[in-house]
């Protein structure tokens, strides 16, 4: 049994001295073949980042909600993929959102290219306040551009 705790101890002295070293030679792998094109064909995730000001805001008391249009000045989006975010502290959030007991949502017109942003009270009992200067990111995937067919002369 001695021999045996003995001949583990050594294997256990060996492998930590002499077992593996990081030798920084390593290539990366080969890429994958690309995925088959979808609906759109292949497409590129874009974003753009807006800020709305305070005073673009809209208070409608009767539905006790505020909102902003904004309108988007691109038209090449696959409208399903669109998606929105504003900053919340440091970091992104994706809408919906609830923070504080303040919902913001938005709708997408595909048609106008007009995103609806709303901020209301979650339990739509009470207008709140002007939701104030705000951030947000609209990322969307492209519909690319359809090559040009040229015919022969």
């Amino acid at each position: 049994m001695k021999y045996l705790l003995v001949c583990v101890a050594l294997a256990g002295i060996l492998t930590s001295t002499n077992g593996c070293k990081k030798d920084n030679t390593a290539t990366d792998g080969l890429s994958g073949t690309s995925g088959i094109a979808g609906t759109y064909g292949s497409t590129n995730v874009q974003s753009l980042n807006f800020n709305i000001a305070n005073t673009n805001w809209t208070a409608n008391a009767a539905s006790r909600l505020w909102s902003v249009d904004y309108h988007l000045p691109f038209s090449d989006i696959v409208p399903v993929s669109l998606k929105l975010y504003m900053m919340s502290g440091n970091n992104w959030v994706k809408l919906p959102y609830l923070n504080n007991g303040i919902t913001f949502k938005y709708e997408y017109n595909s048609s106008t290219k007009t995103i609806v942003l709303q901020a209301a009270d979650a339990t739509s009992k009470t207008l709140i306040a002007n939701p104030g200067e705000m951030s947000f990111r609209v990322t969307w995937l492209q519909i690319p551009s359809k090559p040009k067919v040229q015919t022969a002369i």
